[in-house]
């Protein structure tokens, strides 16, 4: 088991690193500012965030594997109610908890079944507990 986490971890290079936390946050962002400013509901804005992603972002040039599930990913977290004060460092705290879940996670859940709403939600459980 360690191994093979080993592996999955030695497939990943730092561009793929940073552009896991790149697409997490955007994900977290785009779903929280549709939420506040667009006055969405969180599911609607979660979904846009999702549509929008999907159509943009072309598989040829960002890797599928790692950066539209991080989008989607960012955007599950951001739908939970955050408050209007003090926006970036809860942005940023969700967006980098969020991606270091998924870094994580990434050897130990095979597919994409529960797999992006279970780290969004313990991103948001840690987010919580942290007294924010």
């Amino acid at each position: 088991m360690i191994q093979k986490t080993a592996e999955k971890f030695s497939e990943l290079k730092l561009r793929n690193f940073f552009g896991i936390f790149l697409f997490t946050t955007l994900g977290v962002t785009m779903c929280f500012y549709l939420q506040y400013l667009g006055d969405l509901p969180s599911f609607t804005s979660s979904a846009l965030v999702g549509a929008a992603g999907s159509l943009l972002l072309s598989p040829n040039r960002f890797n599928p594997r790692y950066y539209l599930p991080a989008l989607y990913t960012g955007s599950f977290a951001a739908m939970m109610p955050l408050p209007s004060t003090a926006i970036w460092a809860y942005l940023c705290t969700l967006s980098i908890l969020t991606g270091v879940l998924f870094i994580f996670a990434l050897p130990f859940f095979n597919g994409h079944g529960g797999k992006l709403g279970s780290i969004a939600f313990l991103a948001s459980l840690l987010f919580l507990g942290m007294g924010f």
